[in-house]
């Protein structure tokens, strides 16, 4: 894939990123495709890696904007990892939660089971 170029529709299929969602990525700044003579959008490899870099925090939670200023003002590593770490606690927090709700909600149905009402 090294030096490989797309245009946007190739990239969109490859990526199963809708069109618009890589013009509004654009329009905000998280990724910056060349442009070819006549305008076209092109993009590389590292266009590819920035977007797998989105895609991924975002499934983590993460704001458009805070992934911007990981991805292009270079917050240091470490911040990022502490970040990360931050993310993955209140993930947890959220996972315990939910357990808590569905041992709930089994002792519950038990008990309409067994006795047709609460």
């Amino acid at each position: 894939m090294e030096g490989a170029h797309y245009s946007i529709g190739k990239f969109a299929e490859l990526s199963g990123i809708p069109i618009r969602t890589l013009h509004y990525y654009e329009e905000i700044g998280l990724l910056c495709p060349r442009r070819q003579d006549n305008g076209y959008r092109i993009y590389g490899s590292a266009d590819l890696i920035a977007l797998q870099k989105i895609i991924g925090l975002k499934s983590l939670g993460f704001s458009l904007d805070r992934i911007r200023q990981f991805i292009h003002h270079h917050e240091r590593e470490k911040n990022l990892a502490e970040t990360l770490h931050i993310q993955q606690q209140a993930l947890q927090a959220a996972r315990a939660e939910l357990d808590r709700s569905l041992d709930i909600l089994g002792r519950l149905l038990t008990i309409v089971q067994r006795e047709g009402e609460l």
